[in-house]
């Protein structure tokens, strides 16, 4: 992963102590935009099936939604343990 990272900052042409940050800020702004999505999409049913039984499809959603909160921060986790690693902290 660590290799990845580093061909892409090589072609990028930046310096590890600027890319491996903005990378972290990148990872986490992915997961908080798809789990807003998720968030919205959850209200959106929940208007417009609020008088019919739609109460699973909308916790199913509200679970994803978790999951994927749950998954921001084990994103942001993992890649400080590779930057961890990366620079042996």
């Amino acid at each position: 992963m660590i290799k990845i990272f580093n061909s892409i900052r090589k072609i990028i042409g930046m310096d590890a102590n600027y890319f491996y940050p903005a990378l972290i800020t990148f990872l986490i702004q992915i997961v908080s935009v798809i789990s807003g999505v998720i968030a919205e999409l959850k209200n959106r049913l929940l208007e417009l099936y609020q008088k019919k039984e739609f109460g699973t499809f909308c916790i199913t959603i509200a679970l994803i939604q978790e999951i994927l909160m749950g998954t921001y921060f084990l994103v942001f986790f993992y890649v400080l343990s590779l930057l961890g690693r990366f620079w042996k902290i």
